[in-house]
């Protein structure tokens, strides 16, 4: 697989992976009530980041948006930051990606600048992976330790369908990143031995066009030295 063929390809799939993080940050179902427990009263509950959702069986569904902060819990205010922060450097970093491309040719960038975007680009899809896992981990591990809490009143959560996405979106991108990074150094590495091997090129085409002037400079002389005897038998017949 050709250097061009791996960018696209990982492109494509960071083009997933941002998607992935982007509906997972505003999806409803980060925490779900248990189906199986909610038979008698035909409904289950769903809380996201951004409202909390109510269904039954008719399929119905009502929404109620967190309208202010303050009242929120901490793991929700903290996964909140997590998650904006993680689409917005998803997104740039897909964005810096597209120049950085060996298949794209925008004009005033030189290969250099290329290799560079695509390193930035790789750190950021990074890092938006880190943060997209960190937030979906913490908002998992809440999960579990009010589910088992003995001393818990009220309803018990499972995990959603969004921490699940979550997860999925934050391993693609992360393995997107690190196939970028493998194509830049695979790039600088190309440039290096180029530009190594262009010394060696020129020693031997200055040494070709010495070889070539000493030959001609040799076939000279041996004209003139024929020229020379040739006039000397002619003064010697007459």
């Amino acid at each position: 697989m050709t250097m061009v063929s791996c960018q696209l390809m990982a492109a494509l799939l960071s083009a997933v992976g941002v998607a992935g993080i982007v509906s997972s940050a505003v999806s409803d179902e980060w925490r779900v009530t248990s189906r199986a427990a909610s038979i008698l009263t035909a409904s289950w509950v769903s809380h996201g980041l951004w409202r909390d959702c109510v269904a039954n069986a008719m399929g119905t569904v009502r929404c109620r948006r967190h309208f202010t902060v303050m009242k929120l819990e901490l793991h929700v205010k903290v996964c909140r930051a997590l998650m904006v922060s993680a689409v917005l450097l998803a997104v740039i970093g897909l964005l810096i990606m597209l120049p950085g491309l060996h298949c794209t040719n925008p004009r005033g960038f030189t290969c250099s600048q290329k290799v560079r975007l695509s390193a930035t680009s790789a750190c950021l899809l990074a890092l938006s992976a880190l943060t997209t896992l960190t937030a979906v981990s913490f908002y998992a591990h809440k999960i579990t330790v009010d589910f088992y809490d003995p001393n818990l009143i009220g309803a018990r959560y499972e995990y959603g369908p969004a921490l699940y996405v979550g997860w999925v979106a934050s391993g693609i991108t992360l393995l997107t990143s690190l196939a970028l990074c493998c194509t830049c150094k695979s790039d600088t590495l190309d440039r290096r031995s180029s530009h190594q091997s262009f010394p060696s090129i020129m020693v031997l085409s200055e040494t070709q066009q010495r070889r070539n002037q000493r030959r001609e400079a040799r076939i000279k002389h041996h004209d003139r030295d024929a020229s020379c005897g040739k006039h000397q038998s002619r003064h010697v017949y007459v």
